[in-house]
This record gives C-alpha cells, sequence and structure tokens, in this order.
C-alpha cells in the first residue's frame, strides 16, 4: 500500500517494511519495521514525513495503529477501537491523529503520548472517511450511509502540549 502528502511518499509493504520517501529528490526519509503482517488497511503521513501512521486490516490485528514519528525514530501502539480501523488523518504537524472504525467511533488522539484526547459521538454506522483541517481545529467524518459530521475541536481542553 502506498499513500501520498505533500512531497513525502509512503509505502508499507504486506510484512511491515516501511520507506517513506521525499518524491522531489526520491531520496529515503526513513526505512522502519511496523509490526504489520500483510492486511494493511490504511497508512497516512504528514506532508514532511515526520509522523505516519497505519492501521491493520481486519484480519491479524484489528483495531490497532501504528504511529511512526521519523524523527525520533520509534514506533507506537495505539488500540483505537475494537473493530476495524477503516481510515485515518492527520493535520500537517503530526500533533493528532483521527481515526474512523467499522464500529461506528471517530477517535482524537494525541500522537507523541498516543493517549485518546476525545471521541467524537454522532456516527450510527461505520466510519469510512475522516478529516482534519489543516489548523486541527475542525474534524469530519462519513459515515456508510453517507452522513457527513462536523466537529469544532476545543482546544483549550484539548490541544496537546507543545
Amino acid at each position: 500500500m502506498a499513500t501520498v502528502s505533500g512531497d513525502t511518499l509512503v509505502v508499507v509493504s504486506g510484512r511491515g517494511h516501511t520507506e517513506i520517501l521525499e518524491i522531489s529528490t526520491a531520496r529515503t526519509l526513513l526505512t522502519a519495521r511496523l509490526p504489520l503482517s500483510g492486511d494493511t488497511l490504511h497508512a497516512v503521513a504528514t506532508p514532511d514525513g515526520r509522523v505516519v501512521a497505519a492501521a491493520h486490516g481486519p484480519f491479524t490485528r484489528p483495531g490497532t495503529v501504528w504511529l511512526c514519528h521519523t524523527d525520533e525514530r520509534r514506533v507506537r501502539e495505539i488500540d483505537a477501537c475494537d473493530d476495524t480501523v477503516t481510515c485515518l488523518a492527520l493535520p500537517p504537524d503530526g500533533s493528532l491523529l483521527l481515526t474512523g472504525c467499522l464500529d461506528h467511533t471517530v477517535r482524537l488522539w494525541d500522537t507523541r503520548t498516543g493517549d485518546l484526547v476525545c471521541m467524537l459521538d454522532g456516527n450510527t454506522t461505520e466510519v469510512y472517511s475522516v478529516g482534519l483541517s489543516a489548523d486541527g481545529c475542525h474534524a469530519v467524518s462519513c459515515d456508510n450511509v453517507g452522513t457527513v459530521l462536523r466537529w469544532d475541536l476545543d482546544w483549550e481542553y484539548t490541544r496537546p502540549p507543545g
């Protein structure tokens, strides 16, 4: 699976070999090994390639997301939900991760700590698309029947420090 964000290409093989490339120069920014085993469902990266997230499909470890910070060369595992994670979104600064799942949930995570920041309620069916505004102040989701929900995020309480 591959995904493009800005000038960054993220390629995740079936065995978890992950390569992050700068498209304009073809330079490898990072090569990492994510603990994936063949059914990577979704991957996303910040435009500069500093933060990468990948989610397992339904067959091995549903609900698990791996976060990779290339500047720290570490991988963090998040148990994002009890079912399959179908979609991921990062703002350009990579401070947050938004996940959507088959169990109708949308969750916002702090990528530095892996902590759950908040759950965004309202979806009544499986979530297949999520997005964060560039400033991280708004989140959207779209579910299985096409219902689009939008949330204004209250940074007084949820903005990660730093």
